[in-house]
């Protein structure tokens, strides 16, 4: 596939986002690569193109698996020969040649994620640096594909956090106006996630010893130049609130307070940033009727 055909818009998401990350294509048959910038590019480069990936990724520690109908994805963290830090590898493989229709006209999900990454990153919310990105097709059909990115010391989920507290309705209640902007900052970067949970928010310590919050796994990621698509804003809104009503539900606490309380700190903050007139009580109602009656049941 030439990737300079891809139709707009997404050609253009790339072209930009090549632009910001400082990324460089290599193109062979079959293959679509991006290398990043950094003290490692040339060892990377290395490491990728004269040997096999699936060596190297073969000899990681696993930290998740998982497979669904259409796609096998695992996770490992490992270490690339002459580079000092670890790194972390996601592999995504394509299980059934219908879905790679789906993928014909557009970028591998690693790609697509990319992008969105991006640009929460220059929205100023914390995301793992890209170091290497790879999409291989047989013909049109998307076959496997490749992400690698720094590994983060020092990292926790919000899952892992909040089942250590004792008294997690706390905790929460400190988090809530950070993952509330966190959302605000991703929507109006026109990004949605499709993941927005627990799982994949994380806290960790940076160099100078102080918290951040962060947010990794944009495979499902889209990208929007205009308007995110309402049906997308009731998912984002049903994974945090899920999270909410998961972890507070498991200690016996009721999770509605902080539910609403995120609910208004999301739409205070985009209010406040970009004038957004909608206020998706709407869409809040729905989750919070759908997760009631789930948990009730």
């Amino acid at each position: 596939m030439d990737w300079r055909k891809i139709p707009f818009p997404e050609r253009e998401a790339l072209l930009e986002y090549i632009r910001n990350a400082g990324a460089e294509v290599s193109v062979s048959k079959g293959y679509f690569r991006l290398f990043f910038d950094g003290a490692d590019a040339e060892r990377i480069k290395e490491a990728v193109l004269d040997s096999s990936l699936d060596d190297i990724f073969d000899k990681g520690e696993v930290l998740r698996h998982s497979s669904q109908s259409y796609r096998i994805v695992t996770s490992v963290k490992t270490r690339l020969e002459g580079m000092s830090g670890e790194v972390f590898i996601k592999r995504v493989i394509r299980k059934n040649r219908e879905y790679g229709a789906h993928y014909l006209f557009r970028f591998a999900g690693s790609i697509r994620g990319a992008i969105a990454g991006e640009r929460m990153r220059r929205a100023g919310i914390d995301i793992p640096s890209d170091l290497f990105i790879e999409e291989k097709r047989k013909g049109p059909f998307l076959k496997s594909e490749y992400m690698v990115t720094n590994y983060l010391p020092n990292l926790r989920t919000l899952n892992q956090v909040l089942r250590e507290e004792s008294d997690p309705e706390s905790k929460l209640n400190g988090m809530i106006p950070v993952l509330a902007e966190m959302m605000g900052k991703m929507h109006s970067s026109g990004v949605t996630h499709r993941d927005f949970h627990f799982d994949n928010i994380y806290l960790r310590t940076d160099e100078q010893g102080n918290e951040c919050f962060g947010l990794c796994d944009f495979l499902d990621a889209k990208v929007y130049n205009g308007e995110i698509p309402e049906k997308y804003i009731y998912n984002e809104f049903w994974e945090i609130l899920k999270s909410i009503y998961t972890v507070l539900s498991g200690k016996g606490i009721s999770p509605v307070l902080c539910c609403e309380r995120f609910y208004e700190e999301y739409h205070r903050w985009r209010k406040a940033h970009d004038h957004a007139r909608e206020d998706h009580s709407r869409i809040m109602d729905g989750v919070m009727n759908k997760l009631k009656s789930n948990f009730q049941g």
